[in-house]
């Protein structure tokens, strides 16, 4: 039985098409996976990806394993993804931007739409990381517009289940994140093109379609509970913020309640900086100034109907 025709799977996909308001879905093992089989699907082996400058360490690996170089992109003084930093990349580098992982932090887009022209002005293929955003309405509204969209079902996640992921987008696309995953074979088994076999266990895509459709249920609880976080923290929040009537799963503060943004610094790092100058040599990334000055500063509160102690604040209570 090929990767795409478990029961489990289909009906995960299924319901995750619906949801998404996208044309199809596919199951994945991690949203790291998935966004890998975007990356080969999609990119130009050699050019750059750009990616929030604060973004885990596992999306610069994912893409330095595609072929491309991941550049990160500052920050603005609302902790969005700076068009600004993007212009002056694509000023040194030109064309050579073959594709932007747009991943609203916290699930909080409002520079979506200038993001999507950005792209669809230079021909850049945009994809979605909405791993962080738990609101429906905002799945509705970027998913159907970019290439494709990946979410995470991982414990920890705003979703967490019992792993996996899912890819949301386009036919074609999605078709051919099923061919990688199924060994780079089609659906009568033909060996057509690069591929892994990498297929989710059907327990694990069930707790994920389960746990995909409770997010149906919890979405206006979320809101209500987001609302509630973000008037507790007004005094702290940055820019924008408070304005949020969707469901986020964090929510930047600056020096107030909360946990130290992830230590690990992905942007300072020299490991995926290493790994970069092995396969593509010296390379000059762009500096960020502003995400240099907010890091150390910021503090998140973390938010989960389910989970109100996962984070650094619990019902207006620092943990």
């Amino acid at each position: 039985m090929v990767y795409y025709e478990n029961d489990e799977h289909h009906l995960l996909e299924t319901l995750g098409t619906s949801l998404f308001h996208t044309e199809d879905a596919v199951a994945t093992v991690s949203a790291a996976a998935g966004l890998l089989a975007l990356a080969c699907h999609l990119g130009r082996p050699g050019t750059l990806a750009l990616v929030p400058g604060w973004i885990c360490s596992e999306v610069f690996h994912v893409l330095i394993l595609a072929g491309l170089r991941p550049s990160p992109v500052d920050v603005e003084k609302d902790f969005t993804m700076s068009l600004q930093a993007a212009e002056r990349i694509s000023a040194k580098v030109g064309a050579e931007i073959s594709l932007v992982v747009y991943a609203p932090f916290g699930g909080h887009a409002p520079d979506f739409e200038d993001w999507l022209k950005w792209a669809q002005q230079r021909q850049v293929t945009l994809i979605a990381d909405l791993v962080q955003s738990p609101d429906l309405e905002v799945w509705q509204k970027i998913a159907p517009r970019v290439t494709a969209a990946i979410t995470s079902f991982r414990s920890g996640k705003p979703l967490g289940a019992s792993g996996g992921g899912l890819i949301a987008g386009r036919q074609m696309v999605i078709e051919a994140a099923r061919t990688f995953f199924n060994a780079g074979r089609d659906r009568r088994g033909r060996k057509v093109s690069l591929g892994v076999n990498l297929s989710l266990a059907a327990e694990a895509a069930e707790a994920a379609r389960r746990r995909l459709a409770r997010q149906v249920q919890l979405c206006t609880e979320w809101r209500a509970l987001t609302r509630k976080k973000l008037l507790a923290a007004e005094a702290w929040c940055l820019p924008g913020w408070t304005q949020s009537s969707r469901a986020l799963s964090k929510i930047p503060c600056l020096q107030g309640p909360g946990r130290p943004l992830n230590p690990d610094a992905t942007y300072r790092s020299s490991v995926w900086r290493q790994a970069v100058r092995e396969r593509f040599g010296a390379v000059a990334d762009e500096p960020l100034p502003n995400l240099e000055a907010l890091y150390e500063k910021i503090r998140v509160i973390y938010i989960n109907v389910e989970q109100r102690d996962s984070g650094g604040y619990c019902e207006g209570k620092l943990l």
